[in-house]
């Protein structure tokens, strides 16, 4: 009989996409996430899309994993502690881990993820049946960060929603899935360059491209450089990379166009505005939970 392997992690619900993103970089084939909410009178795990008030701040993490030895055990908690440390935070992760029979988790595992709206997208894992329209964006959500579900990728959905994207150029910066773009060009972005550092993320990426029968858009394993410019500039990172690429993003920002942050903690979100404000004129900003956005114009 098959087996796999349920790496489970406790945390603040801060460290979310962090997490999730450790996992799948020591091999995780999918994850997925629960929070600690009152139902009828009674607190127990339940989906974090569910509109009712949290006991604590706390998320419940599961890595799915074909194999897991010790090592990779190890490294995950140690990556996983390193990220509670970057954050300044005096929690204590919970770590545990199940070795379970193959053929329930794939069933259940599929049906957390289901369509999600936003703004005028719909994000839908490629497997469910839909409406199949022009802002519909279908997603393996099996490879990398961007399903979605988060409150970062959420709020640029929202202000992509919002702005003229009609015949612009989309530079996405650490693309991750590739949602980002894909819901650019779907609004009438003429091209994109989706950039990211992490292998996984390309390949997902270029997945899902074709995934939307995207043509014209390409990804580059590489960070942002100094001749990379762009009508609309997207950036859905952590903001300790936000500040140590801050000049590449400002200069890449084409007259009259557009810089739209995210992935940023509210704890930093003052240090973020401040910093851009000084090289970009700031336009608005948006809140989701603990998470900000911010939209910049260059003049």
């Amino acid at each position: 009989m098959a087996y796999y392997y349920e790496f489970k992690v406790i945390c603040p619900k801060i460290l979310e996409e962090g997490i999730s993103d450790i996992l799948f970089e020591n091999g995780a084939t999918g994850t997925e996430v629960k929070g600690w909410y009152e139902i009828d009178g009674k607190y127990d795990w339940a989906d974090t899309g569910k509109t009712i008030l949290s006991k604590n701040d706390n998320y419940e993490i599961k890595g799915y994993f074909d194999k897991l030895d010790k090592n990779t055990q190890m490294s995950i908690k140690k990556s996983c502690n390193d990220l509670l440390a970057c954050f300044g935070l005096n929690d204590k992760l919970v770590f545990s881990v199940q070795k379970r029979k193959e053929e329930p988790w794939d069933k259940e595992w599929k049906k957390f993820y289901k369509p999600i709206s936003e703004g005028i997208f719909t994000v839908v894992p490629e497997w469910e049946k839909y409406n199949g329209n022009q802002n519909e964006i279908r997603i393996n959500p099996n490879t990398a960060f961007g399903t979605g579900q988060h409150e970062t990728t959420r709020l640029c959905l929202n202000y992509l929603s919002e702005l003229d994207l009609k015949g612009k150029k989309i530079l996405d910066v650490g693309a991750g899935s590739g949602i980002l773009a894909i819901a650019a060009l779907k609004k009438g972005g003429d091209s994109a360059l989706l950039l990211d550092t992490d292998e996984n993320a390309v390949k997902s990426a270029s997945n899902n491209l074709k995934l939307n029968n995207i043509e014209n858009a390409r990804i580059e394993l590489r960070s942002i450089e100094k001749e990379d410019n762009a009508d609309i500039v997207i950036a859905n990172i952590t903001a300790n990379i936000l500040l140590s690429i801050e000049n590449l993003l400002c200069d890449a920002v084409n007259e009259k166009g557009k810089l739209l942050l995210s992935g940023i903690i509210e704890e930093r979100a003052k240090e973020i505005k401040s910093a851009f404000s000084k090289k970009i004129k700031f336009v608005s900003d948006k809140k989701y939970g603990e998470w900000n956005a911010f939209l910049f114009e260059k003049n």
